[in-house]
């Protein structure tokens, strides 16, 4: 198994995708995690090495 290392902390913030999109750009942190402001649900937005954007979405 690879070593897990945590190289960041980040506050859970309602936001919209959109808004977490243009976090990522302002922070150059490559991901985003936060609580959608449209669905509630905790979401994941990460940067590819090919530059796409792929959103991880949480069903509780």
């Amino acid at each position: 198994m690879p070593r897990i290392l945590r190289t960041s902390r980040q506050a859970v913030k309602a936001m919209s995708v959109a808004d977490a999109a243009r976090e990522i750009d302002a922070l150059g942190d490559g991901v985003v995690v936060f609580r959608d402001a449209e669905t509630a649900a905790l979401s994941v937005l990460y940067r590819r090495p090919n530059g796409e954007l792929t959103l991880v979405e949480t069903e509780i």
